[in-house]
């Protein structure tokens, strides 16, 4: 892994991205750079909800749709490991898509990596999404789904004792969410959260968001899009909107991975440091030459297969009760 230090904050970063990352920055320029706030909301939503093929379910997963005690069910894709010895340790799983898109599908490929490589059950929860299902809509159906799985352990095979909760972009955001919640609920805490370049401060006003506010591939207007429809004119629960606003003591362990030209980078490293000030342990590992999304968009990137093998590396460590071990990151 290349990982780009900190930096004197004085001078805007220079972008010098890895060379199969900025030919897909080039390919994808002119859809990373569309106004979708210019744009009517259900044509806004048409692009960021493109049409999905018609793909078989993966061998090995199973879907459930879950009554959570809502208008309606909750869609939930199980991926078991090809071997299965004994109650398995469970990941339950977030997606990315900037709250108002993406899928359990868009995932398939990394989850059935985390079940086979963590020798786990992954649960990928199809949560609601804005504008039609504001915060904190999805961080409580995801609180439900973490509250489902813990009391389907029989018939699921699993270790209720080992669930460990993950996610990407604005899924990061859900699990955080999720862990507060459990937090106040005096509910059962994940014993790691896996977060992937997450959202986590709608202030938007880091050192990357500045230096990074054009891209490369997540601008700041896609993002401040995104929270609009997210957080909508009500006022929102504080703490599940900005994580950052209270404090993070009693949360879990935390690995996090950041891209070093991404708007989230710096957000998502504060959230570390957060977490280790309120004595939570956490890592960071910091991407270099890469951008939001990259184990998505290049999956095959030598960046991306570290990333991975950061990530099942902690729930392995975390399955096995040495959550500690979670890799040495960057000095926060």
């Amino acid at each position: 892994m290349r990982s780009a230090e900190p930096r004197d904050r004085a001078a805007p970063e220079e972008v010098s991205l890895d060379a199969e990352i900025a030919e897909f920055v080039r390919a994808t320029a002119q859809s990373s750079n569309l106004n979708l706030g210019a744009m009517a909301l259900a044509e806004a939503l048409n692009f960021a909800r493109p049409a999905l093929d018609n793909t078989p379910l993966p061998v090995g997963c199973e879907d459930r749709w879950v009554d959570i005690g809502r208008a309606r069910d909750i869609r939930v894709r199980l991926y078991f490991p090809t071997e299965r010895n004994g109650a398995l340790p469970v990941l339950m799983h977030l997606h990315g898509g900037g709250f108002v898109g993406g899928t359990v599908e868009m995932d398939d490929a990394r989850c059935i990596a985390f079940a086979e490589q963590s020798q786990c059950l992954v649960a990928s929860v199809d949560y609601p999404l804005a504008p039609e299902h504001r915060l904190p809509e999805a961080i409580e159906q995801a609180f439900s789904v973490w509250q489902w799985i813990g009391a389907s352990a029989t018939e699921l095979g699993i270790d209720p004792g080992r669930m460990a909760v993950s996610g990407s972009s604005a899924g990061g955001h859900l699990a955080i969410g999720l862990c507060l919640l459990a937090r106040e609920h005096g509910a059962p805490q994940p014993i790691l959260q896996l977060l992937t370049y997450p959202v986590v401060d709608p202030k938007m006003d880091s050192g990357s968001y500045v230096d990074f506010a054009n891209g490369p591939f997540l601008t700041r207007s896609r993002m401040a899009w995104y929270w609009e429809q997210y957080v909508g004119a009500a006022q929102p629960p504080g703490q599940l909107l900005s994580p950052l606003s209270g404090s993070l003591a009693g949360l879990p362990p935390a690995l996090v991975i950041t891209a070093q030209y991404d708007v989230l980078r710096d957000e998502g490293e504060s959230y570390a440091k957060a977490l280790d000030q309120a004595g939570v342990r956490a890592s960071v590992f910091r991407h270099g030459g890469m951008i939001h999304g990259f184990l998505a968009v290049t999956p095959c990137h030598r960046e991306a297969v570290s990333a991975l093998a950061e990530c099942t590396e902690a729930l392995k460590h975390a399955f096995a009760g040495s959550a500690g071990k979670l890799g040495k990151g960057l000095e926060k």
